[in-house]
């Protein structure tokens, strides 16, 4: 108390300063989010100009997360964890983490943090992406990923218009599973479809 008397109103003010200089650097790094929020938004507006926006929000507890859809129904901050296995031994072979509330542009970074490309690879209906079923096709990897319904009834099996060689080939697949998938009674779920030895991804 001799020594240092004003201690402890030493301490106060550090320990408000260090708040205040980190509340700065959180709203800081939400500006920072908050525009490439508007970016992101912009790109996708420009692809879907029907489609219907929303303000763009950032947090200033966490400026990394992004608000996603919950498996509850609600909305709320959050991150999409990527999780690759080998299906057959159940061992995890890659992570990821990223801020991206779609799976849908996620299949070909995955598949390409593996040691090693899979001949065969098991993926969540959500992956569904044309542009990386192609890419995989390219590189020898069959995809088995579950078509995303139509909202028309349209057969999601049936071939479209600008379907490459790789989607084509996909869409037999994934019909001819389907089939003896109904042949044998069995549920129709991503695992009925598993091929032995396929590498999976599974998201959130």
């Amino acid at each position: 108390m001799d020594q240092q008397p004003d201690a402890s109103n030493q301490r106060i003010k550090a320990a408000r300063e260090r708040a205040a200089r980190e509340r700065s650097e959180r709203i800081e790094a939400a500006q920072k989010a908050l525009e490439e929020i508007k970016a992101q938004r912009q790109e996708r507006e420009e692809q879907r100009p029907n489609a219907k926006a929303k303000e763009p929000r950032a947090s200033t507890t966490d400026a990394e997360a992004r608000v996603m859809k919950m498996a509850d129904g609600g909305f709320r901050p959050a991150y999409n964890v990527q999780v690759a296995s080998a299906a057959g031994e159940q061992i995890v072979v890659a992570v990821e983490v990223c801020n991206t509330g779609s799976d849908r542009a996620l299949m070909r970074p995955m598949l390409e943090q593996l040691p090693a490309l899979p001949g065969r690879y098991l993926a969540d209906g959500g992956f569904c992406n044309a542009e990386g079923i192609e890419w995989a096709h390219g590189k020898g990897i069959e995809v088995y990923c579950p078509p995303t319904q139509s909202k028309h009834g349209t057969d999601p099996y049936s071939p479209r218009r600008g379907d490459g060689a790789g989607v084509l080939a996909w869409r037999a697949r994934m019909a001819k599973r389907s089939r003896q998938r109904r042949g044998t009674n069995l549920a129709p779920s991503a695992n009925a479809s598993m091929p032995a030895g396929a590498t999976g991804t599974c998201g959130n």
